[in-house]
């Protein structure tokens, strides 16, 4: 954030991972993380799915890298787990 504040023009960056990941695989990951299978608390309609996308919608953080220099260092699986933590302790 402070290199994006350093910039000498306001622009819009994109801070990803680079990597596709559906609403499945963070649910899956989520439910995990409190040693339960999602499928035991999610319903799922396959009515509701619609035909996969030609290019799937992802984060290109390649501007972020050329332009300040970063770089993704946590693990989808990791973000996953941090924001569970983070809920759960609201709950606690």
């Amino acid at each position: 954030m402070w290199l994006m504040l350093q910039q000498p023009t306001v622009d819009d960056f994109v801070l990803a991972t680079g990597h596709l990941h559906s609403v499945r695989d963070l649910a899956v990951e989520a439910f995990e993380c409190l040693g339960l299978n999602w499928q035991d608390h999610v319903k799922y309609d396959a009515g509701l799915v619609t035909s996969v996308e030609p290019v799937g919608p992802c984060g290109n953080p390649a501007k972020a890298k050329n332009l300040l220099g970063w770089e993704n260092t946590v693990a989808f699986q990791e973000m996953i787990a941090r924001l569970v933590e983070s809920e759960m302790k609201k709950l606690a």
